[in-house]
């Protein structure tokens, strides 16, 4: 399992299993505890985000909860050997995240130099937190810099592009370098489960909206209940 983690650039994933699991037999509770506290802590480290970006309280709290209900996030707890190091992904981009704002207030390249570490580090775990760090990375460009111009936006956005290309390199250099030492071939599994550049647009966007209408328009969708109710709250 960890080599093949490696053979689908997850270094990160494989060190980190071997370093949590060192002496250990399975306990599926104990993964359970710190898998649920980890994600706990990731909405806590988002919500600060937020509110950094000057979203009101009220706003953050409906939004944690959305957070911690939304398939997207569960769906992520339910492969038990991988689920702890996964969430603690989350956390570790989401600090990323937090980085690239505090570089943009205080202009220190160690703010941005961690960013790019911690976020190497979360891409090495699970390839799917790179779209969390592109959609997170806009919203919060929007938040900060809405009322500073379109130049502002754009020069602060390429410094989020660069964060993201570098990260994206190093993790392909360094598993390159482990496929080689450890004398690996790369496993296509990842690469495989995307549709992008192999289908028309059309069937494309057909897929995403099939998607969303699974996991957000069906009636019995938990998420859906939740949703409403957490609005119903924020209303009353």
């Amino acid at each position: 399992m960890v080599m093949d983690w490696i053979r689908m650039e997850r270094w990160g994933l494989a060190f980190l299993k071997i370093f949590s699991s060192f002496g250990m037999d399975l306990n599926v509770t104990f993964i359970n505890l710190i898998t649920y506290s980890l994600l706990a802590v990731s909405a806590i480290i988002l919500c600060y985000i937020f509110w950094r970006a000057g979203i009101k309280k009220h706003y953050l709290l409906i939004g944690s909860f959305i957070y911690l209900t939304s398939p997207l996030i569960i769906e992520q707890t339910n492969f038990i050997l991988q689920s702890a190091e996964v969430v603690f992904s989350f956390c570790i981009l989401y600090i990323g995240i937090l980085m690239i704002q505090l570089y943009f207030e205080s202009k220190k390249s160690c703010f941005l130099f961690t960013s790019i570490f911690l976020t190497i580090l979360a891409f090495s775990i699970y390839q799917s937190v790179i779209m969390a760090f592109v959609v997170l990375s806009l919203i919060i460009l929007y938040l900060m810099f809405k009322d500073k111009g379109l130049l502002e936006y754009i020069k602060k956005g390429l410094i989020c592009v660069m964060v993201l290309i570098t990260s994206l390199i190093m993790n392909k250099l360094i598993s390159y370098g482990l496929w080689l030492i450890l004398k690996l071939k790369h496993n296509s599994y990842v690469d495989n489960m995307s549709i992008i550049g192999k289908v028309n647009f059309q069937d494309y966007l057909y897929a995403i909206s099939k998607l969303f209408t699974r996991y957000f328009i069906q009636y019995n969708n938990f998420f859906l209940f939740a949703l409403t109710l957490y609005q119903s709250f924020a209303l009353l």
